[in-house]
């Protein structure tokens, strides 16, 4: 348990890493956790595909970039993951 406990850690830390290279530290907690969960599920290298949803999130448009997550194929595949996010981001 305790090595399953730090593998988590660890991919937690280099997702949340990312999320902050991406999206920088002043972007809001919520969007830094939106782009920290996009990139410990898919990676850092499919999320650098996002290129309309993380320039939308740098801007604050909340909205917009839900409409591009939702326009993916991310969404396709897991979209009560994606819908979960969206509305916490939202606080629908």
């Amino acid at each position: 348990e305790q090595y399953w406990e730090g593998v988590f850690e660890k991919d937690f830390e280099k997702a949340y890493n990312g999320a902050l290279k991406l999206v920088g530290k002043d972007t809001t907690g919520q969007a830094i956790g939106i782009i920290t969960e996009m990139i410990f599920q898919m990676g850092i290298q499919n999320v650098l595909s996002f290129k309309k949803t993380l320039r939308h999130i740098r801007k604050n448009n909340k909205f917009l970039a839900a409409l591009e997550m939702m326009d993916s194929i991310w969404y396709k595949q897991t979209p009560l993951r994606v819908e979960n996010l969206i509305k916490h981001f939202l606080k629908l």
